[in-house]
């Protein structure tokens, strides 16, 4: 992994640390988690474990099958996605006081929070410092088949769902809305940050490989 990189590591924890917040605001709601949150209350009903902690359970476990498929896109930032995001919710749950205001201003802050998973996937990617846990199964299977990572990361999405549903987890708008907005808003955030780096420095990092065929 070389020498630690202090400034792409401290966008891999600003990343993981919007995401988590992300998580944090649609699960302090009633709305239905995002995609990834439903499997994550289902497991908690059956097992009882925490939500931060069964995160970094299976963020390390999709890490290693990742590592095991194609560890190329493997670095300091994926050590960082499977302990960091998982320990920045629970310091959220502990230490923020949250109240619902309930009505619209429930669903726009359930809106706004799966918009924070997105941006916060896309800062983390834009690291270039290794891939996340699900982001590096989205890297491998867009190398393998030329699909976009929008769809790719849909489709994960979706089985989420489907798994985490049938656990007991929550559906409702927050997880329509998650499968909808979470891959689009990883990509547009991805393309915005590049083409910004790209007029600072004139270069092209590996995040852009990582736009697929749309980028």
């Amino acid at each position: 992994m070389g020498i630690l990189n202090l400034k792409k590591t401290g966008i891999a924890l600003m990343g993981t640390m919007i995401l988590a917040l992300g998580i944090f605001l649609i699960l302090s709601e009633t709305n239905g988690a995002d995609p990834m949150s439903v499997f994550l209350q289902g497991v908690h009903l059956k097992t009882g474990l925490q939500i931060g902690t069964i995160n970094q359970l299976l963020n390390g476990s999709i890490l290693f099958l990742v590592f095991l498929l194609d560890r190329s896109s493997i670095g300091i930032a994926s050590i960082i996605y499977v302990t960091c995001i998982g320990l920045f919710m629970n310091l959220f749950f502990a230490y923020i006081p949250y109240e619902s205001a309930g009505g619209i201003l429930s669903i726009g802050t359930t809106v706004f929070g799966v918009i924070l998973i997105g941006i916060g996937a896309g800062v983390f990617l834009f690291a270039d410092y290794g891939a996340g846990a699900v982001e590096g199964l989205m890297v491998y299977l867009n190398d393998r088949t030329d699909f976009p990572l929008k769809w790719i990361r849909m489709v994960i999405d979706a089985g989420f769902v489907m798994v985490g549903f049938l656990l007991g987890g929550i559906v409702g708008i927050g997880t329509i809305v998650g499968v909808i907005l979470v891959g689009p808003t990883i990509e547009g955030t991805l393309h915005m940050l590049n083409r910004v780096s790209a007029k600072q420095a004139g270069t092209e990092t590996q995040a852009d490989h990582w736009m697929g065929s749309e980028a």
